[in-house]
């Protein structure tokens, strides 16, 4: 080899090796998950951000006859008229009379109302436990040190399928 292929090579080595330097070492970002924190009936449960397609508040809900409790009424949403359930009720706690708050659920198009919002929270996936079964809590997540049910959105609304809830029809 001649001394200036050899001299190059060299020149070669120290600028990779000097570059490689100046550029900052790839940072790997820890996987994050969504969530809302809610209160329902004054219990601390997380609702996955991808399992809803809106929020709401206040929205205006109209009364219809049905021997369902847990149906607040329905309400206009985009050109659908939605189904609006009181989250609690449908889940074991009293019916509560004020519930400002309301979800929708992506498929079928359900609305699940509740009395308060907290946050939206962003955890690691390691501060996330799934827990599969037909229950409406399918794991916790851990918000600010504290554990937290995570709504299952899904077994809900097959809960309101399950029931056969629909609005009666006029006599």
């Amino acid at each position: 080899m001649k001394t200036g292929a050899i001299e190059e090579s060299a020149r070669i080595l120290r600028r990779n090796f000097d570059d490689s330097f100046a550029v900052a070492p790839p940072v790997e970002r820890p996987r994050v998950e969504d969530f809302l924190t809610i209160r329902v009936g004054g219990d601390p449960y997380a609702v996955a951000l991808g399992d809803i397609a809106g929020l709401y508040r206040d929205w205006r809900v109209v009364a219809v006859p049905s021997d369902a409790p847990e149906l607040l009424g329905v309400a206009g949403n985009r050109g659908a008229i939605v189904p609006v359930y009181d989250l609690g009720a449908l889940l074991g706690y009293p019916p509560e009379h004020a519930v400002p708050w309301i979800v929708t659920v992506r498929t079928p198009l359900v609305a699940l109302a509740f009395a308060q919002f907290e946050r939206h929270v962003q955890v690691p996936s390691q501060a996330v436990s799934v827990r599969e079964g037909a229950s409406h809590v399918r794991g916790t997540v851990t918000v600010e040190g504290a554990p937290r049910p995570i709504i299952h959105t899904t077994a809900v609304v097959d809960v309101i399928a399950r029931r056969g809830h629909r609005p009666a029809k006029e006599p």
